[in-house]
Formats: C-alpha cells, structure tokens, sequence
C-alpha cells in the first residue's frame, strides 16, 4: 500500500492490521470502525478523512496530514504522531494514551472528553484546542504551545495555566 492513492474511498470496518501504507493518500476516504492497528502511515494524507471509532492502537503516523478529520471515538493509544497536522480535527472521545503528540499540530482540535493520560505534548501546537473534560492524568502540557483561545479542563492540577 505504499503510496496507494484511495482517495474518497469507501472502507468502512476494512482490516489493514500491521499495513505499510507510508505517504498514502486517503484524503476523504471512510475508514469509519475499520482496524488499522499497527499500520505505518508515515508520510500519509488523511485530510478530511473519516475515522469514526476505528482502530489505531500502536500505529506510527508520524508527519501524517489529517486537516480536518474525523476522529470521534476512535482507538489511538500508543499512537506516533510526532511532527503532524491535525488542525481542526474532531478527535472528541477517543482514547489517546501514551501517545506521542510531540510537534504535532492540534490547532482548533475538538479533544473533548479526550483520554489523554501520559500523553507526550513537547512542542505541540494547541491553540485554540478545545480539551474540555479532557483526561490529562500524567500529562505535562508546559511545553506546549497554547493561548486564549485553547480551552483547557478546568480542574486538572496536571495543566499549566500559562499561554
């Protein structure tokens, strides 16, 4: 699958377990509740692609291109999104655990209610995030880059309030 071009495809609950599909371009597709766990999709273009509670559990998506997407409910723990662009992609209620989102691009992101537990934010790009009711346990968000528009939860003692 390497640089395939599926773009706008239809591939709902399809399994690409353990695929090589770096610098792919799944910009519109539907991967809605498909199982992509383990999948390498370094260097990939999922801009406004829809990934409706799939599976993303363990899968390197470093440099991906996800503008855009959608992402509710989705699996993305121990996730690799070092250095990528997921401006205003809607990632309410996923689980993202462990995950690394070090130079990554969350600007005017949805990551409500959001699993964010030992999340790795080093020079991420939060501004203007929404995180309300987010879970940050063990997260430290002093280094990322935030400012008055990112909506930080409220009660979370793990938070720095500085922007």
């Amino acid at each position: 699958m390497r640089s395939a071009d599926v773009r706008e495809a239809k591939l709902q609950g399809t399994n690409l377990l353990e695929a090589q599909a770096q610098k792919a371009n799944f910009t519109d597709a539907d991967l809605s509740g498909a199982v992509l766990k383990l999948i390498d999709l370094e260097d990939g273009d999922l801009s406004g692609a829809k990934l409706i509670a799939t599976n993303l559990i363990n899968s390197n998506m470093e440099r991906c291109k996800l503008p855009g997407a959608m992402l509710q409910q989705a699996k993305l723990e121990k996730v690799v999104f070092l250095n990528a662009n997921l401006e205003a992609a809607n990632l309410a209620d996923t689980t993202m655990q462990e995950s690394n989102l070090s130079g990554s691009n969350f600007r005017n992101a949805c990551l409500e209610r959001a699993n964010l537990s030992h999340v790795n934010f080093d020079n991420c790009h939060l501004e203007g995030a929404i995180l309300t009711d987010a879970i940050l346990d063990g997260s430290d968000m002093s280094k990322s880059f935030k400012n008055s528009q990112t909506q930080l939860p409220i009660h979370s003692p793990l938070v720095d309030d500085s922007v």
